[in-house]
């Protein structure tokens, strides 16, 4: 893990908000610089990295959306960004984790 040796990794969030008191983290990734189609940086280590950045924020926030290129362009993440709301409004759920890269979350 990086904390153990001391390097500093930026979690940066690209919006933050609250609804019924649950703090939002949404991140928002550009294919050219995540996941399989990135061609900055391996793709692979990207995309670890991602994740561990994503579980990171996880153990301070309760929802963590991470939502891809396609998916905000198509229009899936407003759609699933308002279930998501709507579900917290109503109580039905307290905490959720999605990472896009991972296949069986949803």
């Amino acid at each position: 893990m990086a904390e153990d040796i001391g390097v500093y990794i930026p979690l940066e969030i690209d919006i933050k908000l609250k609804v019924n008191g649950s703090t939002f983290v949404i991140l928002c990734d550009g294919e050219a610089f995540h996941g399989a189609r990135c061609i900055y940086t391996d793709p692979i280590k990207s995309m670890k990295l991602d994740e561990y950045k994503s579980r990171l924020l996880y153990t301070k926030y309760p929802i963590v959306l991470r939502y891809s290129e396609s998916e905000i362009n198509n229009n899936f993440a407003i759609n699933h960004l308002i279930m998501i709301v709507h579900k917290v409004r109503k109580k039905e759920i307290s905490n959720f984790y999605r990472n896009w890269m991972i296949k069986g979350l949803a």
